[in-house]
């Protein structure tokens, strides 16, 4: 089973601007997109990257958040070149990025890596709060003591916070 790397924080600090438009309609444009796990399909391997995640929304212009899923997670057993220890790898180094960097993966897309504090965390925004909880890779997944407990105090936070 794939581990949770320790949170840095789960606080998000990404914020975004809910009032842009899109030319073209005069509507308001999405904030960003949230992409609710499997960013990359078996075994979640960097090098799939830019086919499977920066290709699909080379023409999406927002900031996209995950969290992951059991595939972003999974290592391939035949690789001899990846070791559990590489479970999320791809995903950390492209959403849990220290720094906005242009990664070798996102080739020519106009796409950089997020900054998202873990690969689970709490985004608040003026209309709603998002709680993206990963999972872990079994079947149905498996949700560990530690994230538990955070999940736990996450909506104790937000029952204070809406009284």
């Amino acid at each position: 089973m794939a581990s949770t790397p320790p949170p840095t924080s789960n606080k998000s600090p990404l914020t975004w601007n809910s009032t842009s438009t899109l030319a073209q309609t005069g509507r308001p444009a999405p904030s960003f997109f949230y992409h609710l796990g499997d960013v990359v399909n078996y075994d979640g391997e960097v090098i799939n990257y830019y086919w499977e995640f920066y290709e699909p929304y080379l023409h999406y212009p927002g900031p996209i958040v995950a969290i992951p899923g059991n595939h972003d997670g999974d290592v391939d057993p035949n690789d001899q070149f990846h070791q559990p220890s590489d479970s999320l790898k791809g995903f950390v180094r492209n959403f849990c990025s220290q720094a906005t960097v242009h990664l070798p993966e996102a080739s020519d897309a106009p796409r950089d890596a997020m900054t998202q504090p873990n690969v689970y965390w709490t985004l608040n925004t003026p209309l709603a709060t998002i709680i993206g909880l990963y999972t872990n890779v079994p079947e149905g997944g498996k949700v560990g003591p530690d994230q538990i407990t955070w999940f736990e105090q996450e909506l104790r936070e937000r029952r204070k916070a809406s009284h």
